[in-house]
């Protein structure tokens, strides 16, 4: 499988190498999207949760709404990170990826 992948990713490099080097470009722009995104929800999820205990402190009901919050842009911190680490891990793998999909 390894072997036909490669063949693969010689024939698209060989093919345009405008167009790989273009792909492999955009690969690592969108990794880095992704960790300014992560990053930025880091700086928000503490701030959130602070929201949560003021709310329980006037004793609102709402403060699990916020802490709620706080866990799913955790989760979506996590995501966010290991898509970039496998973006810039495998970046072959995200442009023929992207090839493929513009030829459908």
């Amino acid at each position: 499988m390894t072997e036909l992948l490669q063949q693969l990713i010689d024939l698209l490099k060989g093919a345009s190498p405008l167009v790989w080097a273009a792909y492999m470009k955009q690969v690592y722009v969108t990794a880095g999207q992704s960790a300014a995104w992560a990053i930025l929800l880091l700086i928000a999820i503490p701030f959130i949760a602070k929201v949560g205990n003021s709310l329980k402190k006037l004793d609102e009901g709402w403060e699990w709404f916020f802490y709620f919050g706080a866990a799913f842009l955790g989760v979506m911190t996590l995501m966010l990170i290991t898509s970039a680490i496998s973006s810039v891990i495998n970046p072959e793998y995200y442009v023929i990826q992207n090839i493929i999909k513009q030829l459908r």
